[in-house]
């Protein structure tokens, strides 16, 4: 992560956090009926997409 820029760590971070919280979620409360069981796959969904988007950050190189 070093030849990242700081947009690209946090939104690494935010997409890790998001996908952890959505893994919890969805493995603690299994098919219940209620708000935290319903967003559990779209947190694991977004997570994921930020972490795809957080590669196109990257810092120049010396020749670029």
């Amino acid at each position: 992560m070093e030849k990242h820029r700081k947009k690209s760590k946090t939104l690494f971070f935010i997409g890790i956090w998001l996908v952890a919280f959505g893994i919890t979620f969805h493995s603690t409360l299994g098919i219940q009926e209620n708000m935290l069981g319903f967003s559990a796959i779209p947190l694991m969904i977004i997570g994921i997409i930020l972490l795809m988007v957080s590669n196109f950050y990257k810092t120049r190189g010396d020749g670029a």
